[in-house]
């Protein structure tokens, strides 16, 4: 969180596709992931999974470590070169 917070600055003018790990709730720390997607969507940005040849919408139901997060814009880029999956078949990738 500490370094999505840090990077604003650089998200907001560059617009970057993001490749985050998230750890999972510890014992002694809860995870900050809902508090990085929340962040992450406020500057227009939404979490996909990503299995190694394809990208799927991620949702709260998915244990997940590897995020990335991409606004619109790489969303029709991805779907263009027939590598986002659809909503559908989320399961079978995440």
């Amino acid at each position: 969180l500490q370094a999505i917070t840090g990077a604003l600055g650089v998200i907001r003018r560059d617009r970057p596709a993001i490749y985050v790990e998230i750890q999972p709730d510890l014992r002694f720390k809860p995870s900050q992931r809902d508090d990085i997607i929340a962040l992450l969507a406020r500057e227009g940005y939404r979490p996909f999974c990503y299995d190694g040849a394809t990208v799927a919408p991620w949702s709260a139901d998915r244990k997940a470590l590897d995020y990335l997060f991409l606004t619109d814009t790489h969303c029709h880029q991805l779907a263009a070169a027939r590598l986002l999956v659809p909503a559908e078949r989320v399961a079978a990738v995440c």
